[in-house]
């Protein structure tokens, strides 16, 4: 979930963010079934041109067995390929679990002057809307295939209260593919609690958005929400600060790649994948002061994952025009010595694509295989 460039100062983003908020585009009203319960959970499916998929998403959370209420909140960011039509038929069969949020793009997606993105408020007025003490995450494109997911992340989070955050591998699959997929993000044979260094130097794919649940009682996300690429890597870290993460060895849900639209393809190409490694260096250093340099370490290990293996150490391996896109890039992104910085991986870059070294380092490798 990008929020796209940000030109507009953090105050300003938030007065319009709430200037534009309209409880009304509730689908049905307020005066359901579900809106006079106390829900435990609230689920969060944000959904845009998902109708290939959004029936799997939305049967897989109607599935889940409990003993305590759930709410199913549904932000619909006005698609036009029949995705709208379908979460409002199940809007409709079912007013006591879901409640479906009908969106205008043109009040849900804020833009400079220049045309840019500045921020997309669909899913942070979802969460404003939340009532359950949990929150937990399935995107309209993915889909839960164990009908005691919420069950079991619940009653394991009440079990080390001191975690405020569950998840677990899932099953990756690619578009509409059929076939076998394969297991992602196992990364124990057993349950097991990650510390928050654990998760930043992950990344925010080391926990599937999938097969998130977060105490939101515990963990409040509300001040650095505007500033960050990537709001689910954030929530992620600062869910984790008290207690750790709570990692359950059990597949329950399907994470869907290669879907038009979504994030991974995207940021499939070089010049994309360059562009948010950028952002998000930016937004670790904004993390790394506002936390007071608790995990400074952590943050310094995940820059240099960042520089290297997403961003400017691999530019010199593709052609001129994608390298001059880079540069312009990196003097947009990064300033002062972060700048340096990134202009000394730039020549390391030089050195170890157009100069050849890189073949220097497979002789000398190959020759310390062969002692």
């Amino acid at each position: 979930m990008s929020s796209g460039s940000q030109t507009l100062p953090e105050s300003e983003i938030l007065k319009i963010f709430e200037e534009r908020f309209n409880p009304d585009e509730e689908y049905l009203g307020i005066d359901k079934e579900v809106n006079r319960t106390e829900p435990l959970v609230s689920v969060y499916i944000v959904t845009y041109q998902h109708a290939p998929f959004i029936r799997d998403c939305l049967d897989g959370v109607l599935m889940q067995k409990t003993s305590f209420p759930i709410e199913i909140l549904i932000g619909e960011d006005e698609s036009t390929d029949g995705t709208r039509e379908i979460c409002m038929e199940y809007a409709e069969k079912h007013p006591d679990k879901i409640r479906l949020f009908l969106r205008d793009r043109k009040t849900s997606q804020l833009y400079d002057d220049d045309g840019n993105i500045v921020c997309r408020f669909n899913g942070k007025w979802l969460r404003k809307c939340k009532r359950g003490n949990y929150l937990a995450f399935c995107e309209g494109d993915d889909y839960w295939t164990d009908p005691f997911k919420l069950h079991k992340q619940i009653s394991l989070m009440k079990q080390h209260p001191e975690c405020h955050l569950s998840f677990h591998p899932v099953e990756l699959i690619w578009g509409r593919n059929t076939g076998r997929p394969q297991i992602y993000k196992k990364h124990s044979d057993h349950n097991r609690i990650y510390s928050t260094e654990d998760l930043i130097i992950g990344g925010g794919e080391f926990c599937p958005t999938v097969s998130l649940v977060i105490n939101t009682e515990t963990s409040q996300f509300d001040p650095w929400r505007f500033k960050m690429p990537v709001q689910d890597y954030f929530s992620q870290v600062v869910a984790s600060f008290n207690g750790g993460a709570l990692y359950i060895n059990e597949v329950m849900a399907v994470y869907r790649k290669g879907v038009p639209g979504s994030w991974s393809e995207k940021h499939k190409s070089y010049l994309k994948m360059c562009e948010h490694s950028l952002k998000m260096i930016n937004a670790n250093r904004i993390f790394d002061k506002v936390t007071e340099f608790k995990y400074h370490r952590s943050f310094k290990t995940r820059e240099a994952i960042l520089f290297k293996k997403y961003s400017l150490f691999k530019i010199y391996d593709y052609d001129r025009t994608t390298i001059d896109d880079v540069k312009k890039l990196t003097n947009k992104y990064l300033h002062g010595k972060l700048r340096v910085k990134g202009y000394l991986y730039i020549l390391m870059s030089f050195f170890y694509y157009k100069i050849k070294m890189k073949y220097l380092f497979k002789i000398k490798n190959s020759l310390k295989n062969d002692k």
